[in-house]
């Protein structure tokens, strides 16, 4: 991020709240995809193999 002109701070920052996401670290996961969706939530590897077997990116 530095490289591309964000200043050492913003990209320090950036870097450990993307880091804390992908360890799984941060506020308990709630309900809200189901209330929105009226469905369960499912992982993004499932949506991607889905995706696929269905031809949307062929």
């Amino acid at each position: 991020m530095v490289h591309e002109g964000v200043p050492a701070d913003t990209a320090r920052l950036l870097t450990g709240l993307l880091v804390d996401i992908r360890d799984g670290r941060g506020p308990d996961v709630s309900d809200g995809v189901e209330q929105a969706l009226g469905r369960p939530p499912r992982s993004f590897e499932d949506y991607v193999a889905e995706a696929a077997a269905a031809g949307h990116w062929s």
